[in-house]
């Protein structure tokens, strides 16, 4: 790709130092290899904007093409251009039908300050436009990042970090990069400083209590003031709100509440097609979703409804290309088919395909514990 001299300090940090050719007036010539499948990369080449251009492969120019012409068309409108951010808020929150009250609630900001935005009188930070875009079901993933300056940008990755290690269970490393966000400028957006009060309270937690569901229901306040855990069937979810009402219905799994545990993540379930959740989050948490109401509904003997609920659970997984909880998801299929009654090959069957699904992915600590269980509560002896 061709780059502009000014912007070498920059691409030499966040994307390397491949140059391949340098001109006499500094612009040069840099040599990129990067992953298909990763947002990152994409962000920070469109973050230069008109300082870089793709020379090669053709198929790339196409992609940066597309996305130049759908972030164009966000401000378009029946023909006209929509030049001001006022104007889309207005739009927006029109074409939801929400009163100023409402969507003032959703910004975080007073009803007075968002009719001065609307009125052009008052400016918008990015994450509100972002919020606002959200709520019409606009594509943000890649474009939003364009507003962010470096150090935002550096505490944004920690952020997306951070989410990455709490889907693999890292809670070790999570609780690291906490100290790296909360040191950021970042954190003083809610969306961040929710999930962050919500990685605490769950690390910070060692026995289930009331107390921790207290905790938890405050923080998903935190973006929903008036938040009641029966009218979640209703609720637009955010990721993160998605996330904490999980882990107050494994609270309440845990001290005894199971109906109440599995009516959450029933209703959260039937809301999922109109959540706030981006393509790369859906391919964490709507896998989840479905096993934990699986591991619901079997701890109350309901395992024709959780056989099915892990059935679906698995579908989503390799519809998402997410397979890390596949071994889990096939055990508990057999322990299902076990509690039921079917013959033993049936649920051998599962046992040895947990196993060796596990092993194949490396997880060989889930591979041992799996073996073991399988001789201990169902005398199946694992090759």
């Amino acid at each position: 790709m061709l780059c502009k001299a000014e912007v070498r300090t920059q691409i030499c940090k966040y994307l390397g130092e491949g140059i391949i050719e340098a001109y006499v007036n500094g612009d040069f010539v840099l040599h990129l290899q990067v992953p298909d499948d990763e947002r990152m990369w994409l962000a920070m080449l469109l973050s230069f904007g008109d300082k870089v251009e793709v020379l090669e492969p053709e198929s790339l120019r196409i992609r940066l093409s597309e996305i130049a012409k759908n972030i164009l068309s966000l401000y378009c409108q029946r023909g006209s251009m929509k030049t001001s951010r006022a104007d889309i808020i207005k739009s927006i929150r029109k074409e939801m039908g929400l009163s100023q009250e409402e969507m003032a609630e959703q910004l975080f900001v007073s009803v007075r300050h968002l009719a001065r935005i609307e009125a052009g009188e008052a400016s918008i930070n990015v994450w509100q436009f972002i919020t606002t875009l959200e709520l019409l079901g606009s594509p943000t993933e890649d474009f939003w990042l364009l507003y962010l300056d470096s150090s935002e940008y550096a505490s944004y990755r920690d952020y997306r970090r951070l989410k990455r290690q709490l889907g693999n269970d890292d809670w070790i490393e999570a609780k690291n990069i906490i100290d790296d966000i909360e040191k950021g400028s970042l954190i003083k957006q809610p969306i961040v400083e929710q999930f962050v009060a919500y990685v605490k309270v769950i690390i910070e937690m060692t026995v289930p209590s009331a107390e921790t569901i207290e905790a938890l229901t405050k923080t998903i306040r935190i973006s929903k003031p008036r938040f009641e855990e029966d009218k979640i069937s209703e609720y637009r979810m955010s990721y993160n709100e998605i996330y904490i009402a999980l882990s107050i219905a494994e609270c309440l799994n845990t001290l005894g509440e199971q109906d109440r545990a599995i009516s959450i993540v029933q209703s959260i379930i039937n809301s999922r097609e109109n959540s706030k959740v981006s393509e790369e989050d859906k391919i964490t948490i709507f896998p989840s979703l479905y096993f934990t109401l699986s591991r619901l509904l079997r701890s109350v003997g309901r395992y024709k409804e959780a056989l099915k609920a892990c059935d679906y659970a698995v579908e989503i997984s390799r519809e998402y290309n997410n397979l890390r909880r596949i071994p889990e998801m096939l055990f508990c299929m057999a322990d299902c088919y076990h509690k039921l009654g079917e013959e033993e090959q049936i649920y051998k069957t599962h046992l040895i395909r947990a196993y060796h699904t596990a092993y194949g992915m490396g997880r060989n600590d889930a591979a041992t514990t799996i073996k073991e269980d399988a001789l201990k509560y169902y005398g199946v002896i694992v090759p």
